[in-house]
């Protein structure tokens, strides 16, 4: 008898299961040919506008709006239909509506994203007088600036749901795993940016420094108006992205405050202090392996040479210091204002180990390139081959000795109190 009642109840869930993966499937997939043909179109009947030389053909114009005119419905039907029973838990709490929202907002942020950046690149090549014989910017900027605004409005609309649901912050496991997901590839998509960003401006200056410096021009000035541009569009879309993630986490925070003990919190931070550590002591290495090799005499050219060598690699010196001191003090915040969850502990022990066993092949590998240059030394004959492996070891025992020292003492210690930096 018991077995008769929960056949069809079981039979309806699994029939609500199959309606809630349709629904949102075709909402998404809508969602993303609708916003892909907008911006096409709007690109179209911007360049049509403003005369561009670009040739706009009915075809192209006709095809976009068609695509919008028949994914803008089923994309409103779809959604409106999942919408329906949202006030429901089961519908509330499941992990594909959770994902189709995150994704929703994914999709908005970076049309979003790419907007604003191609705005900011755009303005600050013409403030510095690029040369912009085709005039993209004004010609784009009616498509940059409507399709920007809808996004903006699309990636509120989605805050807004996920808010109005009722359990932003305290959701079940499945949700809870998809927006914790959702907050770790934007930290690392912000973290990249503003390291490239950053590291491509300095680049440029640096670039100008030395060319300034050496009176000898190679590269010429037609080419820095534009990388300024992109560095600081770069820089400036990873921060907005890095800020709104952060703001978005205290907010989850203050509702729950055990999410600052989540774990995918800690493995953002240690990656990035990873991340940091890398990008300012691999230019370390290099430019003490540089610095050796003129010492005994084997450098390659002159001074202005060397300099050029070195501008990409301690380009990123300065913000990758920059965000491995900055991820560092965060960390330390955290762990004193929220403790260490036993999942907290085992990221954090990973973390050392597998720094410390770089720092240990780093050294291991030094150690192999000394004896190397002790044997070529012993059975040269005057000739200075010894010289490359010599300054290879140093660099490399001078950078993984201190990494491996530090990390392993953290691994071997048994209080819990050990963070990177400390």
């Amino acid at each position: 008898m018991q077995t008769a009642v929960n056949e069809p109840a079981g039979g309806a869930n699994r029939l609500a299961a199959v309606k809630r993966i349709y629904l949102y499937v075709v909402a998404f997939v809508s969602l993303a040919a609708m916003l892909a043909s907008a911006d096409s179109l709007l690109g179209f009947l911007s360049r049509a506008w403003l005369g561009d030389v670009v040739i706009v053909t009915p075809r192209a114009v006709a095809s976009s709006a068609g695509l919008l005119l028949v994914a803008t419905p089923i994309f409103l039907l779809h959604w409106g239909l999942a919408q329906r029973g949202h006030e429901t838990p089961e519908e509330r709490d499941s992990v594909l509506r959770k994902l189709f929202l995150y994704l929703a907002s994914a999709l908005s942020v970076i049309f979003l994203a790419i907007n604003v950046y191609s705005i900011v690149d755009g303005s600050i090549a013409i403030l510095l007088g690029a040369d912009r014989t085709s005039n993209d910017l004004l010609v784009a900027w009616p498509q940059w600036v409507l399709f920007g605004a809808v996004n903006a409005a699309l990636v509120g609309y989605w805050a807004h749901v996920l808010r109005t649901d009722g359990d932003f912050g305290t959701e079940h496991r499945g949700g809870r795993v998809v927006r914790q997901l959702y907050t770790l590839i934007a930290g690392f998509s912000g973290l990249v940016l503003i390291l490239w960003g950053g590291a491509s401006l300095v680049n440029v200056l640096l670039t100008l420094a030395v060319d300034q410096w050496s009176n000898n021009l190679i590269n010429g000035y037609a080419w820095w108006a534009t990388s300024i541009s992109g560095a600081c569009a770069q820089l400036l879309v990873g921060s907005w992205v890095a800020w709104a993630n952060r703001a978005q986490w205290r907010e989850v925070v203050k509702i729950h405050p055990m999410e600052g003990q989540a774990p995918s919190r800690r493995i953002y931070l240690y990656i990035a202090i990873v991340l940091g550590a890398i990008a300012t002591l691999t230019p370390a290495a290099l430019v003490l392996r540089e610095g050796l090799l003129m010492l005994f005499g084997t450098g390659g050219g002159e001074l202005v040479d060397l300099l050029r060598r070195m501008i990409t690699p301690i380009s990123f010196v300065p913000i990758g210091l920059g965000i491995w001191i900055w991820h560092s003090r965060v960390l330390h915040q955290e762990a004193a204002a929220f403790g260490e969850s036993q999942q907290g502990a085992a990221v954090r022990r990973l973390y050392f180990y597998l720094v410390a066993a770089t720092g240990l092949a780093l050294t291991w590998v030094g150690a192999v390139e000394l004896l190397n240059a002790v044997l070529d030394w012993v059975i040269s004959s005057g000739d200075r081959i010894w010289t490359q492996p010599l300054a290879n070891g140093l660099s490399l025992i001078a950078v993984g000795a201190p990494v491996w020292a530090l990390h392993w003492r953290g691994a071997t210690d048994r209080t819990p109190a050990e963070y990177p930096g400390r």
